[in-house]
């Protein structure tokens, strides 16, 4: 826009002579009062703050006031929000590691351990399960060897070597008790996914292994023989692959 659109423009503002004059001289008046007023309150010639000073200082004081509580009132609410989150996941977290000790609790079976000399007895508490032995599928086998399921309904399986049994794989779903030789072996326990306990036991002639879990109790036991030595990743595998 040009000048002379500007002035063109203002000149058609419907203002006469005086109002404009007026309009110039009252704006001048206040302004050149507030600089005097403002050098007064510098230099502190006044006795007292001029009136629209003080209405002022109130004004901005009452703002203040408010704006704190204000502020007060939010940081209050956030605060609020915050232990509200926290206690609900706190009830959450706390409910959950209950169902989850009382799982686990349920879970666990008991094994009382009575250590001798030549063999180490166990006695497996658990509550009773309801599986079917007809459904239970030994997945992996080693090498060589091959299974009689002549008792597999009873939950026992044969390992055999050139036709010769060689070892057992046994599933109990209730209390069981359990003699193992354990007269110069090593014994280890070992975490397993999907089971409670497990118990390792190696000896020279051979290697059994114990696990249980809320549903089974199983034991695997291989013996070393001539033409065939069994080892402890064996029996995990076969562990491992056990489907019921």
């Amino acid at each position: 826009m040009t000048g002379g659109q500007q002035l063109s423009q203002f000149r058609a503002l419907d203002f006469d002579e005086d109002e404009i004059l007026f309009s110039s001289l009252v704006r001048y008046h206040f302004e050149r009062e507030a600089m005097e007023d403002l050098q007064k309150l510098n230099d502190g010639e006044f006795e007292a703050a001029p009136k629209e000073s003080a209405l002022a200082k109130k004004r901005a004081e009452k703002y203040y006031r408010r704006s704190q509580r204000i502020r007060l009132l939010r940081h209050s609410y956030h605060t609020l929000q915050k232990v509200s989150v926290f206690l609900v996941v706190l009830a959450v977290g706390f409910t959950v590691l209950t169902v989850r000790v009382d799982a686990v609790n349920k879970a666990v079976v008991s094994w009382l351990t009575e250590i001798y000399q030549t063999h180490t007895h166990l006695s497996v508490v658990m509550e009773d399960s309801y599986i079917d032995f007809s459904n239970v599928k030994i997945n992996w086998i080693p090498p060589q060897t091959t299974l009689d399921r002549s008792l597999a309904n009873e939950g026992y399986y044969s390992v055999m070597y050139q036709q010769q049994s060689i070892g057992s794989i046994a599933l109990y779903q209730s209390d069981t008790n359990i003699s193992v030789n354990t007269e110069d072996a090593t014994v280890t326990d070992l975490q397993l996914p999907g089971f409670d306990r497990t118990m390792l036991v190696e000896r020279q002639d051979g290697i059994i292994l114990l696990a249980s879990n809320q549903q089974l109790f199983i034991k695997i036991a291989l013996m070393t023989t001539p033409g065939y030595f069994c080892t402890t990743g064996e029996l995990l595998q076969i562990l491992q692959n056990i489907e019921y």
